[in-house]
């Protein structure tokens, strides 16, 4: 009875463990680059590295939908 007992108790602490090995790749964004980048303050950007990653990073007042029309991202 005592291993009966023994039993019940580890199944009912696994049953009640916290699952928190979830899956959270998604929230990590990677960003290959084989150039190296300089600075990531948009008013220096000078070269594509910089200025894809900086893109990347800030956003804009506007940008543009897929028909190219200036849609407002931060202005109202």
């Amino acid at each position: 009875m005592n291993r009966l007992g023994a039993l019940l108790l580890l199944f009912f602490f696994i049953a009640c463990s916290n699952n928190s090995d979830k899956d959270r790749s998604h929230l990590v964004f990677r960003y290959n680059e084989d150039g190296n980048i300089t600075s990531l303050d948009p008013a220096f950007s000078r070269n594509l590295e910089n200025i894809w990653a900086t893109t990347h990073l800030f956003n804009g007042l506007v940008q543009l939908n897929n028909d190219l029309e200036v849609i407002p991202d931060f202005a109202k």
